[in-house]
């Protein structure tokens, strides 16, 4: 069928061998799933009889649909939101929030440019304000094993570089949009302000998620100096993969240095020891000339109703039957 019709008419379309069946769908509006009693592991599950899942794009919507009892769990609502509720809980995600500094665009090419970005931003200020604790600053990719202290916030130092580049009173685009986690927009507002404090001129543009990754993909020069982003990748599993796509010359980051490439492709061939010694000097390496502002590592906070346990994995997963009370 894959070959035949495509990725999106198999996803449309689909097949397992879970303890629910498709029942109905709803397209953007919800799907409806009934528990299968031919289920293979059936005696070893609790299952409730109908699930359904519906699509509210909004974190607040999310938040007042536990809150006003049509739904019993509502994803990643963020930690503003979760507070006004009955209870929550707090896990998975590995994520990490930043920004990407496209250093083959103008003034961002400038290394000064870029280091006054990264102390012109307080991490932990973002840390309790807008994430209210449910994140810690970081310096590089999210629980990997790199020991590496974040650029110390330091407004006075960030306005020294900028006027030493050259660059006060320039203005710059900072693109945002990507959907991922709930405080994009209070992020961005914050960043114009961090970043206008230090004499930079920011102009704020939010675009549709779709609009976002098309930008984003695009050839370095095209895209914007400033652009958030929100992301998993290299916080679990092959690094080195990691590392190609948000730094690499041919990734979806904003870098290009063929000697990195060189050095991400090598860690591949490495044994652990080796590898995790490479690793925290390739970080220290990139830390130096701030090809990005990493700030912060997520966890994501999800509403429950009474009818939910707490005690939900703290991975990426979610299963049905952690949602039975």
């Amino acid at each position: 069928m894959l070959a035949d019709e495509g990725l999106e008419a198999f996803a449309e379309n689909p097949v397992g061998t879970g303890p629910y069946q498709f029942a109905s769908w709803s397209k953007g509006q919800e799907i409806v799933l009934t528990g299968f009693a031919g289920y293979w592991n059936a005696a070893n599950v609790t299952l409730v009889d109908e699930a359904r899942i519906v699509a509210r794009p909004e974190a607040a919507v999310r938040a007042q649909s536990v809150a006003s009892g049509e739904t019993d769990f509502a994803y990643n609502v963020g930690a503003e939101q979760a507070s006004a509720l009955d209870a929550s809980v707090t896990g998975g995600g590995f994520q990490t929030t930043s920004i990407r500094l496209n250093n083959q665009v103008a003034p961002t090419n400038d290394q000064n440019v870029r280091l006054a970005i990264n102390h012109a931003i307080d991490r932990q200020g973002i840390c309790d304000a807008i994430f209210l604790g449910q994140a810690r600053p970081t310096a590089f990719f999210g629980f990997q094993p790199v020991t590496l202290e974040p650029y110390p916030y330091d407004p006075e130092m960030a306005r020294s570089l900028i006027q030493e580049a050259g660059a006060e009173g320039q203005e710059l685009e900072l693109v945002y949009g990507e959907g991922r986690i709930p405080e994009e927009d209070q992020l961005a507002e914050l960043y114009k302000v961090y970043l206008e404090e230090i004499g930079l001129s920011i102009r704020l543009t939010k675009v549709e998620p779709v609009q976002y990754n098309e930008l984003g993909g695009g050839p370095f020069t095209e895209q914007p100096p400033l652009y958030m982003e929100t992301t998993s990748s290299g916080n679990y599993g092959e690094i080195a993969g990691g590392l190609v796509d948000k730094y690499g010359s041919e990734g979806t980051g904003t870098f290009s240095d063929p000697a990195f490439d060189e050095r991400f492709a090598a860690l591949q061939a490495l044994d652990s020891e080796e590898r995790q010694a490479e690793l925290q000097a390739i970080a220290e390496d990139l830390h130096v000339i701030a090809p990005r502002a990493w700030v912060a590592v997520l966890e994501q906070v999800h509403g429950v109703s009474e009818n939910v346990t707490p005690n939900l994995p703290l991975n990426v997963f979610i299963y049905f039957t952690d949602l039975v009370a």
